[in-house]
């Protein structure tokens, strides 16, 4: 499964993102194409960390882009 989590805009309209890749235990912060609104969920760049922190404690493997 894979599941999409990005930050809301900051004031440049830039947002955090990570993909995770459940199948294969790997996650990427970058996106291999267009993300649209609809394509993630939204959360605060607390809970992005927290995903991001989660994913190396269970030896997810990260790679460039998914």
């Amino acid at each position: 499964m894979l599941l999409k989590f990005a930050t809301k805009r900051n004031v440049n309209g830039n947002r955090l993102y990570i993909a995770i890749d459940t199948e294969n235990k790997i996650y990427s912060k970058q996106s291999s194409s267009w993300i649209c609104k609809g394509d993630f969920i939204e959360i605060t760049n607390t809970a992005l960390r927290q995903i991001e922190d989660k994913a190396k404690s269970d030896n997810y493997t990260y790679v460039d882009s998914l």
